[in-house]
């Protein structure tokens, strides 16, 4: 920088007196003297577009310029328009016209049809905004990443920084200017290209402050995605390395935790968890938890998630105590035994199946009761007995008798359902805990304390989490003479494979957390993806096995009861799903009446089985869809033809 024109801002009357204007200013022209005129033309005239400069005269006046030289029109060096300007500009009228309103449509020009309601309604026309603003829009982004890839940087800046701050006004989100509708661009590498042309354009003492505003300014624009923009993202957005992060990372720790604007505390957690992993790895982990761990208990987990990558078992099992010991939600604490469960699933199958009673118990879920199986299995297939044995006979033992494992497998599980039914001894059960509870005391055997769970707080009909499409089927399996049926094709056996078979479909691992740096817990997660499919495999059978012993095996009572229960649950079913006109739920519900009578006419009472049917149809006359329902459910059966026929009389003959 000129000399001259540095002492003249150097002893600008303005700044006199002030010690931290004058170091904000000695910063400013370091920071000016890496910039190319090029890049100072742009920045000047971005100033005063953006209005930060009341009178363009003044700079000219300062610069001693030719008036009009620092219009939007000033030409480079060879005499034609410099693109960067030309694409501010671009910026400016495009965004000038989205504030002014050309974009959303008149009333009367929306195409709303009088015979939808408006949420029903998927046209994507049906929205009140221009789609072409979105063609501009994105076009300017594709020009932008030139600048950025060509390493014009305070350009990249200026630009991606004004597109985005579009995205971010909420209050254009109810006409469609929002960041969900541009589609051809990819908004998440916008902004992490952005943020980084923020970091490699401000000096290094305010680069913490600047970055940290310019990525609140962004938080509308998250969706919700925990990897948006990501400090991992920010490093990788370009090839070469970033510079001076090491002292970055201590500044970028103390202005986040500065940060107390409550919109922006996941995203604060997030970077801060990132900054903590690149500055000082698994011990630094452990020191945010210690630290703010009380703010926010998730830090603990994700220590321990570090933790597993590079220590031993009995170094995360520390962890874990010492995670526990601080008050962790039910939700977190299991999730904490996940992690050390999956651990020690590699060396120690006792200490693997510990934790994953302690997860399911502290957090019921499918897919932690497919882990629990798998566990169980696991103890049992490395038992003290088998080890000492012979290969020959340790291989015989694994395979001579698999009723033995499954009595093994009923014995463990019973020990958690007995547990569960301690701590609920009225049956109830939390919204998304009734499915795999149910699941459980099937598989240990207690199909009587699943059903107590058709008693729970009522449910939405139907609902994913609603165990009662699972327990209904298996009560009635439970009181046919044998199981499987000697007719497979009937409508009972074939809703018991369908819901039997949908517990084989174990849901992936939840242990994936942003800001993580490492592949091991991609490793972790396939781990336990994997076990919890394998003990998917295995609650299948062990459930098909307790049909099997159950059917035929009841006693009077027993019998009595459950089928009382199943049919009394079938019955308020059919009378909350008709009561809510619940049209697409009829021939779900009109098959479990048809499957119902199918186990009375196993059991040699055709007549009654027939009256069952016509009972329900019949209760509710004015119904014609579910009567319809019904008469189709009854004729797809082969143990029945339609009402009236002689489709029984014929089977007895």
């Amino acid at each position: 920088m000129d000399p001259q024109l540095r002492s003249g801002m150097w002893h600008h009357p303005g700044m006199a007196g002030t010690s931290r204007a004058d170091s904000r200013l000695v910063q400013l022209c370091a920071h000016l003297e890496t910039l190319n005129t090029r890049q100072l033309r742009v920045g000047i005239i971005d100033l005063v577009a953006r209005g930060l400069v009341p009178d363009p005269s003044d700079l000219e006046h300062a610069f001693g310029v030719p008036p009009g030289s620092l219009g939007t029109d000033l030409p480079a060096g060879d005499g034609t328009p410099d693109p960067a300007v030309l694409l501010l500009s671009g910026i400016d009228n495009l965004l000038g016209r989205i504030e002014s309103g050309e974009f959303e449509r008149d009333e009367d020009q929306w195409p709303y049809r009088h015979d939808r309601d408006w949420w029903e309604d998927d046209d994507d026309d049906y929205y009140d905004d221009d789609p072409s603003w979105q063609v501009e829009f994105e076009a300017l982004v594709r020009e932008t990443d030139q600048f950025f890839a060509q390493g014009d940087l305070v350009t990249a800046s200026i630009a991606y920084g004004r597109l985005l701050r579009q995205l971010a006004d909420e209050d254009l989100w109810d006409y469609g200017i929002s960041p969900w509708r541009v589609i051809e661009v990819d908004i998440e590498r916008t902004k992490s290209r952005y943020l980084r042309a923020v970091y490699e354009t401000t000096p290094a003492t305010e680069r913490s402050e600047m970055l940290l505003n310019a990525a609140r300014a962004l938080a509308g624009i998250d969706a919700g995605n925990p990897e948006s923009a990501s400090l991992t993202a920010i490093v990788k957005a370009r090839r070469n390395k970033i510079r001076d992060l090491p002292e970055f990372l201590e500044g970028w720790i103390q202005a986040l935790r500065s940060v107390e604007d409550p919109t922006f505390t996941s995203r604060r957690d997030d970077y801060l968890t990132e900054a903590a992993e690149m500055s000082g790895g698994v011990d630094s982990l452990g020191a945010l938890a210690r630290t703010d761990g009380a703010r926010n208990p998730r830090f603990w987990l994700r220590w321990l998630q570090a933790m597993a990558e590079t220590r031993s078992l009995d170094e995360v099992t520390a962890a874990a105590s010492e995670a526990s010991g601080h008050k962790l939600s039910g939700a977190l604490q299991a999730e904490v035994h996940d992690l050390v469960g999956t651990v020690a699933a590699r060396t120690d199958p006792e200490i693997a199946l510990e934790h994953c009673k302690l997860a399911f118990r502290c957090g019921p879920s499918h897919s932690r009761l497919c882990l629990l199986v798998a566990a169980i299995q696991d103890t049992i297939q490395h038992s003290p007995e088998l080890q000492t044995a012979s290969p020959g006979r340790r291989q015989r033992r694994r395979s001579e008798s698999p009723a033995t494992t499954r009595d093994a497998l009923s014995l463990k599980l019973a020990e958690q359902s007995d547990w569960i039914a301690g701590k609920r001894p009225e049956g109830l059960a939390g919204r998304d805990e009734a499915l795999p509870l149910a699941a459980l005391h099937v598989a240990a055997g207690r199909i009587d304390e699943a059903a107590c769970l058709l008693d729970s707080e009522r449910r939405s009909s139907w609902r994913f989490d609603d165990p009662r499409p699972l327990i209904i089927p298996l009560l009635l399996a439970s009181c046919c003479p044998q199981w499987p049926p000697t007719e497979t094709r009937c409508l009972l056996s074939k809703q018991v494979s369908t819901k039997v078979a949908a517990l084989g479909d174990a849901p992936g691992a939840q242990l994936r957390l942003p800001g993580s740096q490492s592949t091991r817990v991609d490793a972790i997660t396939a781990e336990t993806t994997t076990a919890a499919r394998r003990g998917a495999t295995v609650l299948k059978q062990q459930i098909t096995a307790v049909l099997a012993a159950d059917a035929g095996g009841l006693d009077r009572s027993t019998l009595l009861t459950r089928m009382a229960a199943a049919m009394s649950s079938i019955d308020d079913e059919v009378d909350e799903v008709l009561s809510a006109k619940q049209r697409e739920v009829y021939p779900r519900v009109a098959k479990l009446v048809v499957a119902s009578a199918e186990v009375i006419a196993m059991s040699g009472s055709d007549d009654r089985a027939r009256q069952r049917i016509l009972d329900v149809r019949d209760r509710y006359p004015r119904h014609t869809a579910f009567k319809k329902a019904i008469e189709e459910a009854t004729g797809s059966s082969p143990l029945f033809g339609s009402p009236g026929s002689s489709a029984a009389a014929k089977r007895r003959r």
